[in-house]
């Protein structure tokens, strides 16, 4: 009695000292991080009568707090008490928490609950039945002492909880009488295992006796806030948790079902701008009927962290229309735990999850996918994705599949077969940056109907011949893996042996001639059928470009390259001239260009008629490429500018020159550009004209 005095003392000081909270007609322990609050004791519970029900939550000043424990000794002596309903999400019950209430009669232990500690129970004389939850693992020191009128004790538990021996003070009557019920296939280790077997009657429990929970469990989600904090037009708000479970509590958690259908929509839609969390109870690892997660997280553009998705088991899932669809504040998702086997429909997933810059999609098997249709449609922030392994043998439609992932620099698809495709269109549209495509031999667009704007925009790319974007051709015709100017295609054969690291690769369509600008030396030396020039001089009166061919070429110098219709392969050499040059490379991203820079007019290669027109508004130019820059002065307001070759056109064509750059009166310069202090015997160019030095 000494102790359980010195326990009852322990209970009192806190109270005295601290001065619990009192809301309605309880007293609770506040604690305000954790926005949680405790049952206190108060003397004044002891007037309490009748039966009381413990509310899941309590607001004060404004707050919301879930009720999670008993305080030790909270009840203790409330002897007109007739019945008690504990609060779903409680988590502890300290002891002595019920001591000599003698007036209860019965008590259901919430799931949840893990140990009723000692003299929890004690002198509840007219207690009849208990109900103890299956997350039950032990029982304290007299917990059930002194409680002559138990006869009904049911244990959900299939593992059986640790007690010790006096946690249950059986009369000869209890020994006789009372029944001990639990799960059928545990009967035996019950019967075993102290101090349970001092209940001679063990028998399995009957799911129709109205002690036991009712229903069979089902999945089921249910909103709670958090403490996240949101701003609205209204003020701040709190942040909501969506918690998916699989048990019978749906009811009495007010849980929502998880089924999306024509006539079931799902029940969070209204709040789902307010989840900031979702979470997958450890319960919900048992439910493996699920057959789709069709728009769960749709538009919970909030959504920024998701726990516990290793308990949600997708071996029977066929559709996952939308299911993270929207989900914009969501930066990584690790889905290598789900089982895709039975999966066909994918349509828009990942749709607009504009911060995801990962995802982890090992083990993500699509063997049975038919629609990917606008499945990772404007995951601008992905740098990287791994669909190396995805099989698309089944597969219908592609459409916008990779539409607006503009991070992208390549993407390997050597292991998907379209040869059921019908839909590309827009497919990688808007993918800016996507350089490189591999495909496989399985590849095929034979059964393509549609594929309008399949390319758009992705002026990064080019095929593994060098065949670079084309805004004229963005359909399917160049859907195909490369095969030069002869059967040009966008996409690199992943089994092909890679391009030498030691060459530039150029690429002449049909006008004759293209622009080029490299960060290595480059040898034109050898190479046959291609001739690289720089710009060295211009006339004044005929508005024409005068270009001096050259071999060697320094890293970093805009050329002017002309040659029949191919693909060409330069090496790259060791390189210390420089050039005088009129030509602007561009090494970088692709960029824009105004129609003046400072006293220089801008000048661009015309895809159509090959000649050098004038930049009106801006203009783009591409990675490697190359653009004039020319005297406003004397070109300002002429829309073409001619071109001259010294190789071809002879000295007749360079009267009345203008040397390049800004070289002084007198000064020599090769055929190639390159200016020389004292010439030899050769021929140079001086003021504008051929001069040979004997």
């Amino acid at each position: 009695m000494k102790k359980l005095f010195t326990s009852f003392l322990m209970a009192l000081l806190p109270l005295l000292a601290s001065g619990y909270t009192q809301i309605d007609n309880l007293y609770y322990d506040l604690n305000a991080e954790s926005k949680t609050a405790e049952v206190a004791f108060s003397p004044n519970n002891r007037s309490l009568s009748g039966d009381i029900v413990i509310p899941e939550t309590v607001t004060h000043e404004g707050v919301t707090y879930t009720v999670t424990s008993i305080g030790a000794n909270a009840f203790d002596n409330c002897s007109s008490l007739g019945s008690v309903t504990l609060p779903k999400h409680l988590t502890s019950i300290g002891k002595a928490a019920f001591w000599s209430c003698s007036s209860l009669t019965s008590i259901k232990v919430p799931e949840g609950i893990t140990s009723i500690e000692e003299n929890t129970f004690y002198g509840c004389k007219k207690l009849a039945t208990v109900t103890l939850p299956s997350t039950i693992t032990s029982i304290g020191k007299w917990a059930f002492a002194d409680c002559p009128a138990l006869l009904s004790v049911y244990c959900y538990a299939k593992d059986v909880p640790s007690a010790v021996d006096d946690a249950f003070v059986l009369t000869y009557e209890q020994v006789i009488n009372g029944a001990l019920h639990v799960p059928a296939k545990s009967v035996d280790a019950y019967k075993q295992t102290g101090p349970w077997p001092f209940f001679l009657n063990v028998v399995t429990i009957d799911d129709n006796e109205d002690a036991t929970p009712s229903g069979d469990p089902e999945p089921y989600a249910v909103l709670t806030d958090n403490d996240d904090e949101m701003t609205t037009d209204g003020g701040t708000i709190k942040g909501r948790t969506l918690t998916f479970y699989y048990d019978n509590q749906k009811e009495d958690r007010g849980g929502m079902s998880v089924v999306f259908s024509a006539t079931a929509d799902r029940k969070w839609g209204i709040e789902c701008e307010r989840i900031t969390k979702a979470v997958f109870d450890d319960s919900f690892a048992n439910c493996t009927t699920l057959t789709s997660t069709k728009w769960w997280f749709l538009a919970c553009k909030n959504l920024k962290t998701i726990t516990g998705i290793t308990n949600l088991k997708t071996d029977n899932v066929t559709d996952m229309t939308g299911m993270f669809y929207g989900c914009s504040s969501l930066t990584s998702l690790d889905l290598s735990s789900f089982n895709t086997s039975s999966l066909k429909i994918m349509f828009g997933i990942f749709q607009d999850c504009f911060g995801l810059k990962s995802i982890n999609l090992t083990n993500f098997k699509t063997d049975k996918a038919e629609d990917m249709r606008q499945l990772f449609l404007n995951c601008s922030s992905l740098e990287s994705l791994d669909v190396s392994g995805f099989k698309t043998d089944e597969v219908s439609g592609m459409f916008n599949m990779f539409y607006g992932c503009s991070g992208l620099k390549s993407l390997d698809l050597s292991s998907f077969n379209t040869k059921k495709v019908r839909n590309m269109a827009q497919m990688f549209r808007g993918c800016s940056n996507l350089a490189t495509v591999f495909v496989g031999s399985n590849w095929s667009i034979e059964t393509v109907t549609e594929s309008t704007g399949m390319f758009q925009d992705c002026t990064s790319l080019v095929g593994g011949a060098g065949t670079a974007y084309d805004a004229n051709h963005i359909d399917k015709a160049y859907a195909r893996i490369d095969g030069g100017v002869s059967n040009p295609g966008y996409f690199t054969d992943k089994n092909a042996t890679p391009v030498e690291e030691d060459v530039d690769v150029i690429t002449i369509k049909e006008i004759g001639k293209t622009t080029w600008c490299s960060e290595y030396d480059l040898d034109f030396t050898n190479v046959e059928g291609i001739k690289a020039y720089t710009a060295t001089g211009y006339n004044d009166v005929t508005k024409t470009i005068w270009l001096t061919r050259v071999t060697e070429v320094p890293a970093g110098t805009g050329l002017l390259v002309k040659g029949d219709a191919g693909t060409y392969k330069i090496p790259h050499v060791s390189v210390r001239a420089a050039y005088a040059n009129w030509f602007v490379g561009n090494l970088g991203d692709a960029i824009k260009i105004e129609e003046t820079d400072g006293d220089k007019t801008n000048y661009y290669l015309s895809g159509k008629d090959g000649t050098f027109v004038s930049v009106n508004g801006s203009a783009n130019i591409g990675k490697n490429k190359a653009y004039l820059q020319l005297p406003t002065s004397v070109f300002g307001g002429t829309r073409s500018i001619g071109i001259s070759y010294d190789d071809e056109d002879g000295t007749t064509s360079i009267k009345n020159l203008t040397p390049a750059l800004s070289e002084g009166e007198g000064e020599w310069y090769t055929l190639q550009g390159q200016r020389v202090a004292k010439p030899g015997k050769g021929l140079y160019i001086r003021n504008g004209k051929k001069v040979i030095v004997r």
